[in-house]
């Protein structure tokens, strides 16, 4: 992560992976993720952020070994949900939702996490990324996620009428 300091605010310029976006808003030194969440927060980074969004989420996903789950609030009052290949930024499946409002989005992601927006890190902020999980077969969180969308099981937010984000391989079935 490259990082300058600044009349003691430290920028943070890291591309968080999964994104199309650089973060250099500045933070104060030495905070990380002990700042609880605010809805302002994810407006502020709507509006002024490079990205025009704010990743409130990535988290491996046991269910589907290989792969993590990333979460953004777009504006417009738009939720990505990302389901991607551990390490790589492009080719996942993506599914979108749209609401009336910011505040209508973040309760739906509330109830989805099963948390408080007070307890979300903001990671365009802070730039983390799970550490690699020890998960010997990759391949298979792929092919279970796959099984999963075409199943129609796969648990997405309950609220915003959330679709998958183009038609690729995951909407696909085999021949």
């Amino acid at each position: 992560m490259g990082a300058f300091v600044i009349f003691g605010l430290m920028a943070i310029s890291q591309r968080v992976p999964g994104s199309l976006f650089v973060s250099t808003l500045p933070v104060p030194f030495g905070e990380g993720t002990e700042v609880a969440m605010t809805v302002d927060e994810i407006k502020q980074y709507i509006s002024i952020s490079r990205g025009k969004a704010a990743c409130v989420d990535i988290s491996l996903l046991p269910e589907f070994p290989g792969m993590i789950r990333e979460i953004f609030f777009w504006d417009g009052h738009r939720v990505r949900i990302n389901f991607e290949s551990y390490g790589y930024h492009e080719g996942g499946a993506y599914f979108t939702g749209d609401f009336k409002s910011l505040e209508a989005a973040v309760a739906a992601i509330e109830e989805y996490l099963g948390q408080e927006c007070s307890q979300w890190e903001n990671f365009t902020r802070t730039g983390r990324y799970p550490e690699r999980p020890d998960w010997d077969d990759f391949e298979s969180g792929g092919i279970k996620l796959k099984q999963a969308i075409l199943s129609c099981t796969l648990r997405l937010p309950s609220e915003g009428n959330f679709h998958i984000f183009q038609e690729s391989w995951w909407v696909k079935p085999e021949a």
